[in-house]
């Protein structure tokens, strides 16, 4: 995991897991949740350019340096379920959390949780081209559903080229799909472990109950900010449309010239976004 010289890295053990988390700066909390095949070293940009705000970021399990377990126990709400003991057993309070994509999935599950029993918790959320709402999903993932095809896929093609070929993808600007970024992915799933969650993510990203699970979505209060790369091409930008009249407190902000990853493709918009919905929550 990157850190920077006033970051530091830690581990902390939820139940049978051990999680990875990065804590940098003082104030209040600030939580970051990355995506699918990713890790912590997505927020990179982002950790150092909130300032006056204590900014975490977590590996899911089987991601990054987190724990990696055979257990094939990697669906969205056993994610959630470890973020949220994450954030309690951090004693985290007036908290903003924020997720990617899946790890966007994971927060909202996350927050309709938090509102539901322990609403002081929570101050406000960011979704960054969160995964939420039935849509059809990218092929790639379709490539590692099926099983045998998908085994030899991660296990024979080389992790890196991989990491490149998916950002490219997903993602509009070259900053995002440098080789440097890829090797930064490949390494940590090449991880014992680290294909086999990959696998069993991509097989749970879609919860069978998805339409109930979305219904949850009005009981989130809490102010939220929805923040979409205009030509995403991952989850699309009708999705965060959609979203944004669904959730009781929300507003949506377009990045132009952006893919799926704005906090990676545009980090300075990105950050200047956060920042400003920050302050506004006093």
């Amino acid at each position: 995991m990157t850190t920077s010289a006033d970051e530091t890295v830690s581990k902390v053990r939820i139940g049978d897991v051990n999680l990875a988390y990065s804590d940098a700066g003082a104030g209040p909390p600030v939580l970051l949740v990355h995506g699918f095949g990713q890790s912590s070293y997505a927020w990179r940009d982002i950790v150092n350019a909130m300032p006056g705000y204590r900014v975490l970021t977590v590996d899911l399990k089987g991601y990054g340096q987190s724990d990696k377990p055979r257990d094939g126990d990697y669906g969205l709400f056993s994610q959630a379920a470890l973020v949220r003991e994450f954030i309690l057993a951090l004693g985290l309070r007036d908290l903003v959390l924020v997720g990617h994509s899946f790890g966007g999935g994971v927060s909202l599950q996350v927050a309709a949780d938090l509102c539901e029993t322990d609403l002081g918790r929570l101050r406000g959320l960011v979704l960054v081209d969160s995964a939420a709402l039935p849509q059809r999903l990218p092929y790639f993932l379709y490539l590692l559903r099926p099983r045998g095809l998908a085994e030899a896929l991660v296990h024979l093609a080389p992790l890196r080229l991989a990491a490149a070929v998916a950002l490219r993808l997903a993602c509009r600007q070259p900053r995002a799909y440098s080789w440097e970024v890829a090797g930064a992915y490949a390494s940590t799933v090449a991880l014992p472990g680290g294909r086999e969650a990959m696998l069993a993510t991509a097989r749970q990203m879609i919860p069978p109950d998805i339409d109930a699970l979305s219904a949850r979505y009005a009981t989130i209060t809490v102010p939220t900010l929805l923040i979409w790369g205009r030509q995403d091409p991952i989850v699309p930008l009708n999705v965060g449309e959609r979203l944004v009249k669904i959730l009781p407190s929300a507003r949506l902000e377009i990045i132009d010239a952006c893919g799926h990853c704005p906090h990676e493709e545009h980090p300075e918009q990105t950050a200047r976004l956060m920042n400003q919905f920050l302050g506004e929550l006093g």
